[in-house]
């Protein structure tokens, strides 16, 4: 059986990587011949990741050949779509799909819905307000990194055919560390479309500097997003992701309290856990259910707990540790790819046997 993944991104794109290419071992081993057909190119990620415009004429290259793709489909095969097969055009040819009677499941990471639905533009808006419930309508199965997305897909599809799926790491490639740093190191990851979340804690960091000696280090930007905080900066590559992050004492994940946040599924908190460390956060949608606030890490409403969360954890080594075990423990249990394994392994055969 042949499995053929639309993603957005190669296999240097997290996204994609995670929800999509790290399954791809497992499906080979269980005889299904998997496809992958990514939307952009690697040119386009290290773009996003150097700050830098992407041609337009290149991006619509990319488009034809998606299409190109599409009309190559047939019924005998099991089709992933990473969200929708055209950001920013209609739902036309998931649509197509549907009407040629070829299953498709879609897949969520994001409330890539509120591109659209929520644009400052109001033709796009107009245009495209429902396009994602059209795409989740017409899916097989649709696949949810939450229950904010999962309550979206709900409005349009039976809630038999919606997933839950939290995006997970190899447990095996992230393995637990000591604390070794003699400075503790506070690491947050993203990109520059996402530094001004790490920005919104500047004041905090300021007052914490008065009490406290520590380091910062931001992985995946190419410059300081501060004026009067040092912070390292580290180029996100993905061979150096997982090293960059051992690094670090305490992950953070500061988000702001708005709909398109509560669609975000909390994979930094998933990547920092799954190294033993403990974990300061935004108590903002999924945060909530991966963080135990008080066992494994800290969840903030405000400027003032954000501080006294650092605070606490910045004062005790052994409370770092003891919150880091506790971590990477809930990540072996419930942030498996082998377990999510078994449930995308049912689908498929779902769609084969149908």
């Amino acid at each position: 059986m042949v499995v053929k993944q639309f993603t957005k991104y190669p296999h240097i794109g997290p996204s994609s990587r995670y929800r999509f290419y790290i399954y791809n071992n497992l499906l080979s081993d269980d005889g299904y011949i998997v496809h992958s057909y990514p939307l952009f190119d690697e040119n386009y990620i290290n773009s996003i990741y150097s700050n830098k415009r992407v041609s337009f004429l290149k991006i619509l290259f990319r488009y034809f050949y998606r299409v190109f793709l599409i009309f190559k489909i047939t019924k005998k095969d099991i089709v992933f779509i990473e969200g929708e097969f055209f950001p920013y055009f209609s739902s036309l040819f998931e649509i197509y799909l549907a009407r040629r009677g070829i299953k498709y499941i879609v897949d969520y990471d994001d409330a890539i819905f509120h591109r659209y639905d929520m644009h400052s533009n109001f033709l796009v808006r107009y245009c495209l307000r429902n396009k994602i419930k059209t795409v989740i309508k017409h899916s097989y199965f649709c696949l949810c990194g939450n229950s904010y997305l999962a309550g979206y897909a709900s409005k349009v599809k039976n809630i038999n055919n919606i997933i839950v799926l939290p995006t997970v790491v190899d447990q095996a490639k992230y393995k637990g560390t000591k604390l070794i740093n003699d400075v503790p190191v506070i690491g947050w990851i993203g990109n520059p479309s996402t530094a001004s979340y790490i920005q919104d804690l500047e004041r905090v960091f300021i007052d914490l500097l008065k009490e406290f000696n520590f380091k910062l280090h931001l992985i995946g930007l190419t410059d300081n997003p501060f004026t009067s905080v040092k912070a390292k900066i580290l180029p996100w590559a993905e061979d150096t992701e997982i090293r960059d992050l051992i690094e670090v004492d305490i992950g953070i994940m500061p988000l702001r309290d708005s709909p398109w946040e509560r669609g975000k599924c909390g994979f930094k908190l998933i990547q920092y856990m799954s190294l033993g460390k403990p974990v300061i956060a935004s108590k903002v949608g999924t945060n909530c259910e991966i963080i135990d606030h008080g066992k494994n890490g800290f969840l903030c409403k405000n400027k003032n707990e954000w501080k006294s969360s650092f605070e606490k954890l910045l004062a005790s080594e052994n409370l770092r540790k003891e919150f880091g075990a506790h971590a990477r423990d809930k990540m072996k249990q419930s942030y498996n790819h082998k377990k999510n394994y078994i449930i995308i392994k049912r689908l498929l055969e779902k769609c084969v046997e149908s």
